[in-house]
């Protein structure tokens, strides 16, 4: 991959999908992923001074750092601690995977994992399906979520 491309694509796998996009390349700044999950929303925000410290993916080199899998079973683990701690809330739901982002960063890329929560049945009752965005960085690190607030941006509610 040359230096023109490493920083304009983003792999998406989610629902037996696999789509790579190639988008004009720029700088990126801060990014901010909001979920809504153990009645809480919150929103995990990275940007370059959070994965300047993270392992580089080479253009020499075909894959990242930290592979899919690694990064998966990471996520997987930050998931299932977390509904340890909520144990109330889950309340019959069952928890699957929705996407899976390689998201480029400066000159580093990072993984941005997606999980939602479906209900007794599959039945939803209104608003939107629980979700969760678990980041992992090339380290192996989880970035840590904050309780916000705000919505994102073009949201009308919660």
């Amino acid at each position: 991959m040359t230096d023109r491309f490493r920083n304009k694509t983003r792999l998406l796998v989610g629902a037996g999908l696999l789509c790579v996009t190639l988008a004009e390349g720029r700088e990126m700044t801060a990014r901010a992923w909001y979920s809504h999950v153990f009645g809480k929303s919150l929103v995990t925000t990275v940007g370059p001074q959070v994965v300047s410290e993270t392992p580089r993916w080479r253009t020499d080199s075909e894959n990242p750092p930290l592979s899919a899998r690694k990064a998966l079973l990471i996520a997987d683990k930050a998931v299932a601690d977390a509904e340890r701690r909520h144990p109330k809330w889950l309340n019959g739901q069952t928890r699957e995977l929705d996407q899976v982002m390689l998201v480029p960063c400066d000159d580093y890329w990072y993984w941005s994992i997606e999980y939602v929560w479906y209900e007794k049945d599959n039945v939803m009752l209104g608003g939107r399906r629980p979700n969760l965005f678990v980041v992992v960085l090339m380290d192996g690190t989880v970035v840590q979520p904050k309780e916000t607030e705000s919505l994102p941006p073009g949201s009308t509610s919660r």
